[in-house]
């Protein structure tokens, strides 16, 4: 089993890529987690550039058809999603 990792904050230090490498060391044997590391990358969402294919945006996009599950680690700032 093929396991995205997606961390949702952009530091170095960050909480939520320390807890997918936690996660990671969780997983049953036969699985793997993978990191997406590329988030940097991913340019705002513009409805007006939608015609254009960035290439993080590609990677991304074959990153998640080619695995099996996907985990999203995200920052909470104020109780709630950012």
């Amino acid at each position: 089993m093929r396991i995205l990792g997606i961390s949702g904050s952009l530091r170095r230090e960050s909480n939520n890529s320390k807890l997918l490498l936690a996660a990671a060391g969780l997983l049953p044997p036969g699985a793997e987690l993978v990191a997406f590391e590329r988030l940097k990358e991913i340019p705002p969402y513009d409805e007006d550039d939608e015609a254009t294919d960035h290439e993080a945006v590609v990677a991304l996009r074959e990153a998640i058809e080619q695995a099996d599950a996907v985990l999203i680690a995200t920052p909470e700032y104020n109780h709630s999603l950012p």
